[in-house]
């Protein structure tokens, strides 16, 4: 009985391998079924309980010491120099960075000053929009500001709804007042300049 578990002992450390290890957490979403937007936890768990080197154990600390941003770049590097490519958990953590920032401007956009909002006219409310984010504003809120701006007035608030509503958010998107404010017409001047 002793003799089968060694011989069951070194079957397994002969299947452990620094580099099986990288293929598990670089495959860690379809393998275990659970996705990194979805669950981080559950997916940190089942990366513990399948990561068997003392290589594999160390990267994991290496991913989860790193900076958000750098985490997807960190496990690329290693996945690239032990010959895994692709590795969709790098691209996993990528797009959750991404998501990060797109969340943190819809929410800059959706708490704009609604005062404010609501007492312009129609330029200066994409002034306050735009005035809402920052200089880091993502890729994805620079473009959504560009079809706002292009859009009619009277679309603004749906536009920006629906932008809301669509993207990932973990406990369902915020109230976005700034939508509702833009879906009213504007406090402009009227015909000649006089107020409205």
């Amino acid at each position: 009985m002793r003799a089968r578990l060694v011989v069951a002992a070194a079957l397994v450390a002969a299947c452990a391998s620094p580099k099986r290890d990288v293929e598990s957490i670089c495959e860690a979403e379809s393998r275990s079924g659970v996705t990194l937007r979805a669950s981080p936890s559950k997916l940190a768990a089942w990366l513990d309980a399948h990561v068997a080197t003392t290589d594999g154990k160390a990267l994991l600390e290496r991913l989860d010491a790193a900076r958000p941003s750098e985490r997807g770049a960190t496990l690329r590097n290693e996945a690239s120099a032990r010959g895994v490519v692709p590795c969709p958990l790098a691209d996993a953590y990528d797009a959750a960075v991404s998501d990060s920032g797109r969340l943190a401007d819809l929410r800059a956009l959706c708490a704009a000053s609604s005062v404010d909002l609501a007492a312009s006219d129609d330029a200066t409310r994409m002034r306050i929009l735009r005035a809402a984010v920052d200089s880091s504003v993502t890729p994805e809120t620079r473009s959504l500001l560009t079809r706002l701006n292009a859009a009619p007035p009277a679309q603004r608030g749906a536009i920006l709804e629906a932008e809301v509503a669509a993207a990932p958010w973990a406990d369902g998107p915020p109230t976005c007042i700034a939508a509702d404010i833009l879906s009213r017409p504007s406090r402009g001047a009227g015909p000649l300049g006089a107020p409205r």
